[in-house]
């Protein structure tokens, strides 16, 4: 509930529910003023085309405007298409409303994959603030929501009650009070598309501060990690993984130990990597069991195995095997 983004998102939402139970404009007009039901086939199928260029505009149109702009530019746009309906109401002409309902639905699709991107971005948000993700909480808000949208969607039908349209659908065949049908549901979505946009204005998110947050989650979740690579160098494709990851810690084996000076070397530019890279102080670590498991005996770090120490019952032992072993360390720069 801290998150203020996921607030905006769930405010416009709700405020878009306010022109629930509206009707379909040119599906009435058809029906009760051309009374050629027919044709309710034709337009439904033109219109079912407007969601394939507002799929496939999103992307790019995201690009050139970002998330927010395009989501304003949007919702302001359906607005304006809503004048266009009004004169195609006095008007009478289905094709003017057509065409203003074309272009609002294929915005409608642009919203609608702006808007699971927005989404997707405030949950990175959210794991940001909390170090949880918490997807599956976002049901959380229907406590507040489910009330809202009863409320929302009582609105519409109480404005069409008061131009004498209810529960009886015949009364649209007279046009004075389907024009006002039609007005109310005009208006109604104008003004619910106008205040739903309001709150995208203090959407501040922006692209460029979700890749900054990206990176400190990767930075977050490359400290807790501790990963190997082959060789006694240190690979491109290893350098990439930091670069990319933010990796911050390294364990080492017996393909990567060839001598004491090459180790040596290796875990210095391992630590001048990750430190470059993260800005963290690495963590470097060897797979040493000592006995039959040592990654270190062929370069001179001879030690008992740990069975034997342990089935000697005496902790002395272990701590001298320990002694024993730091210098070695220290002098390798592993830590």
């Amino acid at each position: 509930l801290k998150n203020k983004y996921l607030w905006i998102t769930n405010i416009s939402g709700w405020i878009t529910n306010f022109s629930a139970g509206s009707i379909v404009i040119v599906n009435m007009l058809i029906i009760y003023s051309m009374r050629k039901d027919y044709v309710l086939g034709i337009f439904q199928t033109i219109l079912g085309t407007a969601y394939t260029p507002g799929m496939l505009l999103a992307p790019l149109l995201v690009k050139k405007f970002g998330k927010k702009r395009l989501m304003l530019i949007s919702k302001y746009t359906i607005v304006a298409c809503s004048f266009l309906s009004v004169a195609g109401v006095y008007m009478h002409s289905l094709v003017v409303i057509l065409i203003s309902t074309y272009i609002s639905t294929m915005l409608g699709s642009v919203i609608n994959i702006v808007s699971y991107s927005i989404t997707a971005d405030i949950w990175d948000y959210q794991q940001y603030i909390s170090g949880e993700r918490l997807d599956g909480c976002m049901g959380i808000f229907g406590y507040i929501s489910s009330p809202i949208t009863t409320i929302g969607a009582m609105l519409v039908p109480f404005l069409y009650g008061k131009v004498g349209f209810s529960s009886d659908w015949n009364i649209l065949y007279n046009e004075a009070i389907r024009d006002k049908v039609f007005l109310i549901t005009i208006v109604v979505g104008a003004v619910t598309g106008l205040l739903a946009a309001v709150p995208y204005h203090f959407y501040d998110f922006t692209e460029k501060r979700h890749e900054e947050v990206m990176d400190e989650i990767r930075k977050i979740i490359g400290q807790k990690l501790c990963i190997g690579f082959d060789g006694p160098v240190i690979t491109p494709e290893f350098r990439e993984l930091v670069r990319t990851y933010k990796i911050g810690n390294v364990i080492l084996f017996r393909r990567n130990v060839i001598s004491p000076d090459q180790l040596r070397c290796l875990t210095r530019d391992l630590k001048e990597l990750i430190l470059t890279e993260t800005g963290i102080p690495a963590i470097i670590a060897i797979d040493e069991e000592c006995g039959k498991l040592s990654r270190l005996d062929h370069i001179g770090l001879q030690t008992p195995d740990a069975m034997d120490i342990g089935s000697s019952g005496d902790p002395g032992k272990a701590a001298m095997m320990m002694k024993n072993i730091a210098p070695g360390m220290k002098r390798t720069f592993i830590s």
